[in-house]
């Protein structure tokens, strides 16, 4: 059973974070800017050499009509001008304020919940001005950046205090995904990210509680295949696809088999399970005994306590 206590592997994500202030950004910028057309300038000139011919009354005409033509042209670019820039405007002040932390991206899985444990973080936070600058606070190390908008879901961003032993290049870019803030990273063994709301919650991070799972009793509420959806480490709680969570655990295929005849198995390698008046117990290969627990429809196998460790694998019915 020693061999799935691996989630501690998700606090890679959780370091490389704290890289941010020692990072400099790897993201491009690109300012569109728009000219005005010649068209109009050409057609001017060829109406001045016509009107040098004509007469002074046809003269004056032709100039009133220009002059017309000319006010129109000029009201249409300032309306386009005008309506552009309050569209940048709106756009931009979608990411403008502060945000929270609420969740860590490791490697496609989601760490949600009280994350200081693992961090060593009290609280994150992250702050955008409006004069293109802004911060991002883990704990006591801030990082202070310069950003620009590069579309209307995207700013990128440059880390203006940069230290001389930064170890990774982080990709610098600030996306909007649903109601989330999402700064993505990258080195070249792992890629992860922090995702900041404006109330530090999470929509869609699964509630568990493990505090609150009750003894099994009953066979029935064991004999089945179950499949590996989430982990928790003290108030963490880890959650993604179950193959993804089964490869950062070494857990095999990520099932747990628990036949009627008490036989079984736990990713893939053979296991047992008996079930008395005082709850259920979990039998791996290699005779480590862990407890089980229902926590609604769910089973919890508390893998830390024979380590003395706040560690759990959370499973759902196949």
């Amino acid at each position: 059973m020693k061999k799935y206590l691996t989630l501690a592997c998700v606090a890679l994500a959780c370091a490389a974070a704290l890289t941010l202030a020692a990072c400099g950004g790897g993201a491009s910028t690109q300012a569109a800017s728009s000219t005005a057309s010649s068209g109009e300038a050409a057609a001017s000139a060829a109406e001045t050499s016509a009107s040098a011919e004509a007469s002074a009354p046809a003269a004056e005409t032709s100039a009133a009509t220009s002059a017309a033509s000319s006010a129109e042209a000029s009201a249409a670019t300032s309306a386009a001008t005008s309506a552009a820039t309050s569209a940048a405007a709106d756009s931009a002040s979608a990411f403008i304020g502060d945000w929270k932390l609420a969740a860590l991206d490791y490697m496609d899985l989601t760490v949600t919940g009280d994350t200081s444990e693992l961090t060593g973080w009290s609280s994150g936070s992250l702050a955008i001005a409006k004069d293109g600058t802004g911060s991002i606070t883990m704990g006591e190390d801030t990082a202070e950046f310069a950003w620009q908008q590069k579309d209307d879901n995207t700013i990128s961003v440059d880390v203006t205090n940069k230290t001389e032993d930064a170890s990774i290049d982080v990709n610098t870019e600030l996306v909007l995904k649903n109601d989330a803030l999402y700064f993505s990273m990258s080195d070249e063994s792992a890629t992860g990210g922090m995702y900041f709301t404006r109330d530090g919650s999470y929509a869609g991070a699964p509630m568990i509680n493990v505090a609150d799972a009750k003894p099994i009793t009953s066979k029935d509420a064991l004999v089945g295949t179950w499949k590996l959806t989430a982990m928790t480490q003290n108030k963490a709680v880890v959650s993604g696809e179950p193959s993804k969570l089964a490869e950062m655990t070494a857990l095999g295929d990520g099932t747990l088999v628990l036949n009627e005849d008490g036989s079984g198995s736990l990713g893939g390698e053979t296991a047992a399970w008996s079930v008395d008046k005082n709850g259920a117990v979990i039998t791996d290969n290699v005779g480590t005994k862990v407890s089980a627990k229902a926590l609604g429809d769910r089973i919890v196998l508390d893998i830390g306590a024979p380590y003395d460790m706040d560690m759990t694998l959370v499973f759902d019915k196949a």
